[in-house]
């Protein structure tokens, strides 16, 4: 996965073939947001009722590429 950088918060990830993912750190008391399927079915839900859930791949990939950069 390709990740590149829009603004200070927000990426877009491009994911399995040729799908393109936006992704927003900031949203949802900074748990991250995506435009994927998975997101929206099984992730926001959780967040929603109060459950600890995983992030989307998306999300964690945003969160890698953030993180190497501030190393790096």
């Amino acid at each position: 996965m390709k990740v590149k950088k829009l603004n200070e918060y927000e990426y877009t990830v491009l994911g399995d073939g040729e799908s393109t993912y936006t992704v927003d750190l900031m949203s949802n008391n900074r748990k991250g947001e995506c435009n994927c399927k998975n997101f929206a079915i099984r992730v926001l839900p959780q967040w929603r009722k109060g459950y600890d859930s995983d992030p989307c791949k998306h999300i964690l990939q945003a969160i890698g590429y953030v993180a190497w950069h501030r190393m790096n």
